[in-house]
């Protein structure tokens, strides 16, 4: 899945991180600042599976993995990490 620029535009020029993951859990998107808080180049992220460009231990994959199933399925999950906590909708 890619999206357009009229999809895209709306957040290419946030301060607000934002990025976006597809079923498969790949980078579809990231913004600038996206990419500046994570230190990451576009082409590092853009089709990239999550857990290849941030590598995770096995429990802490099925957990995140868990909590997106769940959230792809409509339920409105919490994803916790060491110092934030992040809504998946």
């Amino acid at each position: 899945m890619s999206l357009s620029s009229a999809e895209t535009r709306l957040f290419d020029d946030w301060s607000m991180s934002v990025m976006m993951l597809d079923r498969n859990l790949t980078f579809i998107y990231a913004n600038d600042a996206y990419l500046k808080a994570v230190h990451k180049s576009r082409e590092e992220i853009i089709g990239a599976y999550v857990f290849d460009a941030f590598p995770e231990t096995e429990d802490r994959i099925r957990s995140v993995e868990k909590k997106f199933q769940k959230t792809l399925m409509g339920d409105v999950t919490v994803l916790e990490s060491p110092g934030a906590v992040v809504g998946l909708r």
